[in-house]
């Protein structure tokens, strides 16, 4: 029996328990934060719930974190403390090797300290156990998730826990002048994915407005038909390789063939 806490997108935790009541029958779970994290007890070995999900990729399911330590919740500096002790009792496991701390506080928490101090009190326990702190790419992820019973810790890898990022959540900065955080959906597929868009010569953007998607798409060097209803932001309506289409898909015929065909809803 094996224990994790699991992640899905926002309201879609009920459908990540089912997949893993399906490929571990007999597996228990502990809603946290609701229809997003949850507490999950698997009958089976850590190796074992790895290679499964390697194996049969999830779909609701992204992000799993190992838990192989709690602690109790104080709201006081004795958490900090008690988190550097358990870093610097596992120098054995760590040493030597690049860690990134990943912490995740469940809304309610007694827990009272932000990410960035968490952070910080973690990569000096790291430096004291002979590990290198690092934000990305590490060998080892130190993984804390702030519930209201207790901090639920655990070590593993990016491939344990399904991504190197906290919750399995890729997060981008958003930039000056961007049009929409629907980029964002892009960039997160382009980088799961493995996606080259500048690979592509031509894009159809259906349901384009106000434009997040064709103008990353523009930016990578590709001619866009982008169709809505809507207005698009007027910064896009003047480039060279955008043909605008300003209605609805079924009134929008074109001849154009379109090596990417994206969808915006």
């Amino acid at each position: 029996m094996t224990r994790w806490i699991g992640t899905a997108n926002q309201g879609y935790s009920p459908y990540a328990m089912e997949e893993l009541r399906r490929m571990f029958p007999g597996a228990s779970f502990e809603p946290l934060a609701p229809g997003e994290t949850f507490l999950a007890e698997l009958p089976r070995k850590r190796e074992e719930v790895t290679r499964e999900l390697e194996e049969q990729p999830p779909i609701f399911l992204r992000h799993m974190q190992p838990v192989e330590f709690t602690l109790p919740v104080r709201g006081n500096a004795e958490d900090l403390t008690a988190l550097g002790e358990l870093v610097r009792a596992e120098a054995p496991r760590l040493a030597g090797r690049t860690v990134a701390a990943h912490i995740r506080k469940m809304p309610g928490t007694p827990y009272p300290y932000a990410a960035i101090d968490s952070k910080e009190a973690i990569d000096a326990a790291l430096e004291e156990a002979g590990a290198i702190p690092q934000v990305r790419n590490a060998d080892l992820l130190f993984a804390v998730y702030a519930g209201t019973a207790g901090l639920y810790a655990g070590i593993g890898t990016a491939r344990e826990m399904l991504s190197d990022w906290p919750g399995g959540a890729i997060r981008f900065q958003r930039e000056e002048g961007q049009i929409s955080r629907a980029k964002f959906k892009l960039l997160e597929a382009e980088r799961v994915f493995g996606l080259d868009y500048a690979s592509f010569r031509r894009a159809l953007d259906i349901g384009a407005a106000p434009g997040g998607w064709t103008s990353l798409l523009l930016e990578r060097g590709l001619s866009v038909t982008a169709v809505d209803p809507a207005e698009l932001h007027p910064s896009l309506l003047k480039h060279e390789r955008l043909v605008y289409e300003r209605k609805t898909l079924q009134r929008s015929v074109t001849r154009r063939a379109p090596s990417i065909c994206l969808s915006a809803t």
